[in-house]
């Protein structure tokens, strides 16, 4: 084996470094590792140049064990470690240098006679590890890693499938060994390595078999985490395939569900009936893009509610809501009056009222003369008002929203509890948008008033003011919704789920806002029908189309969570992000089969 300068170096210090016994203990492979950090100095060299040198590094590691005697496993795992350690010097590796120390390693393998599998999986082992170690993505690493080693592998004339075996092997057990996120790292390989395959269905299939086969071939005691991770790793080559054909998808798919159902490689007693449950799963698995079950969604919140009785519940949330209004409207001036001329506050509330309430325009009008006439028993008036409206509204939007969601409300004390916090929190949030809403409001009178002589300096100010008095609302409309929307259900929901809810209904508030408004102006006759009571019955509708709004963006929430893409581990809890926080614990110690 010819080795150029830094080969023989490496290998003159691996030789030197290993006198009696050394061999046999733990501090072989420190040996090697240092040596080929040793060898390589500060070469920071990039490119082609530092992937050489890494090459010959790992040749040179490789070529000292076969002069000297000993084990081959592990050698090359740490002679890329090191190699890949040892050029970062003061910077991250760059990608040539992972890719040829992956080729060396495997390449120097082969002509020790070492299993070629044996070989691509140290190399990639030591790659990723090494790379991590020095700061590199994980991501990255198992990304430049994996593909190195199936490139190398098939470049010797090995068949794709031991290829495809050897790196995702390798990722699994040095991902593993980093702390990293072992399910998604399987995900991401196994979908790498069938985008990059070429070849008909079958053999498409082929790789992807041979893909969870070696995930298969991990063990760790916890099985959960094993079968997670086998599911992952087929729903990585299954989003793959379907990538390049519905045909080809649906090959894939079920060629790895009859694989998992009678799988050639052995699984303990505890694995078996997990693996039988995952090909079930496999097999009636599609993958879907993040727009269609947002749609599916949608569509499955709108018959939700309808079989849940929305009318009725909107009619009960619009009645309480009506009920709160006229104390919530005294509550807002009498505490903003104190601080501001009262004609202002009164001018300025109607526009930010009419932004929560269209068509209240008439009815806040005539409600505001008694107010400041009469303010201690406004006073009394909106303490007692707002007590009972908010409680019923409470009471009426906690049974509302469990009945959406199939749940019971929580116990008496719980609820209570959770009223006065959501209570405050949401009537805190609600004072909040109106008092800054008013300043901008303000703000906004006077720059309009100022000089046209700083007419740049006038215009800026007057655009950034439109725009948070008018984004600010929405908001904190959105965050009151969402978190209603968290907190009312008697049953875990993602922030996700509920973040997703609460801007489908904005969005639907803010268009069906601007709907009434244009129907509260072209129904110029109403006097006609309602005489007097036209503005309380106008307010009223809103009310109604409001909860309306408020409860399809529950259902949504739900919804969202029934029909979110879940993988092929096939439950809620294994898709959460705690779930799979689980595979990056550092006790996660995962062995390969021999």
């Amino acid at each position: 084996m010819k080795l150029g300068r830094i080969g023989r170096q490496v290998r003159t210090l691996v030789i030197g470094s290993a006198q009696g016994d050394q061999r046999r203990n733990g501090l072989w492979n420190d040996r090697v590792r240092a040596a080929s950090q040793l060898a390589l100095g500060n070469s920071t060299g990039d490119g082609r140049r530092a992937g050489q040198v890494a090459r010959e590094a790992v040749r040179g590691a490789i070529g000292a064990l076969a002069e000297i005697g000993g084990e081959a496993s592990g050698i090359a795992r740490d002679a890329v470690m090191g190699v890949v350690q040892g050029t970062s010097g003061s910077s991250k590796p760059a990608t040539p240098l992972i890719r040829e120390a992956v080729e060396g390693a495997i390449r120097g393998s082969l002509e020790m006679g070492v299993d070629i599998q044996t070989a691509g999986t140290d190399a990639v082992e030591g790659a990723i590890e090494g790379a991590v170690f020095v700061g590199v993505e994980t991501d990255r690493a198992v990304s430049e890693a994996s593909y190195s080693a199936f490139e190398a592998i098939t470049g010797v004339g090995v068949d794709v499938g031991s290829a495809a075996k050897a790196a995702i092997v390798g990722v699994i057990t040095s991902v593993s060994a980093t702390g990293g996120n072992v399910p998604q790292a399987a995900r991401d390989t196994a979908k790498l390595l069938i985008d990059n395959v070429s070849g008909d269905s079958a053999q498409l299939a082929y790789v992807a078999q041979s893909v969870v086969e070696g995930a298969l071939e991990v063990q760790n005691v916890d099985h959960v985490f094993t079968v997670s991770y086998v599911g992952r790793a087929a729903e990585g080559a299954i989003d793959g395939a379907y990538d390049v054909s519905e045909e080809v998808g649906d090959e894939v798919r079920l060629a790895i569900a009859g694989m998992l159902e009678n799988p050639r490689v052995h699984v303990g007693p505890a694995t078996a009936p997990l693996l039988q449950s995952l090909a079930e799963r496999v097999a009636v698995y599609h993958p879907q893009g993040p727009l269609a079950w947002r749609i599916k969604a949608l569509w499955y919140a709108g018959w939700s509610l309808a079989r849940t009785g929305g009318i009725d519940l909107a009619a009960s949330l619009a009645f309480f809501t009506l009920l709160s209004f006229f104390p919530l409207v005294a509550l807002v001036i009498l505490i903003f009056s104190a601080f501001a001329d009262p004609e202002t506050i009164e001018t300025e509330l109607a526009h930010v009222f009419l932004f929560f309430f269209p068509a209240s325009g008439d009815f806040f009008n005539n409600s505001v003369g008694y107010l400041f006439s009469s303010r201690v028993a406004a006073s009394i008036v909106a303490i007692v008002g707002i007590v009972i409206g908010a409680n019923g509204l409470f009471m009426a939007a906690n049974r509302s929203v469990n009945r959406i969601f199939g749940t019971e409300p929580r116990r008496l004390v719980t609820t209570t509890l959770l009223q006065v916090v959501l209570t405050i929190g949401i009537m805190l949030l609600f004072l909040t948008s109106i008092g800054l809403t008013l300043v901008f409001q303000i703000a906004l009178s006077i720059s309009s008033a100022l000089p046209l002589v700083s007419w740049p300096v006038n215009r800026a100010v007057l655009l950034v003011t439109e725009l948070i008095s008018g984004v600010l609302p929405i908001f904190m409309t959105m965050l009151a919704f969402g978190i209603v929307y968290r907190a009312l259900p008697n049953t875990h929901v993602p922030w996700r789920d509920a973040t997703f809810g609460a801007i489908i209904a904005v969005v639907l508030f803010e268009v069906g806002k601007h709907i009434f408004f244009w129907f509260g102006n072209i129904t110029g006759q109403q006097n006609l029908i309602y005489l007097p009571f036209s503005s309380v019955i106008l307010l009223l509708i809103w009310a109604f189309i409001g909860g309306i709004i408020f409860l399809f963006g529950a259902s949504i929430t739900n919804e969202a969570a029934s029909n979110r893409p879940k993988g092929i581990e096939g439950t809620r809890e294994a898709s959460s992000p705690e779930r799979e926080d689980e595979g990056r614990s550092e006790s996660f110690h995962a062995t390969r089969f021999r």
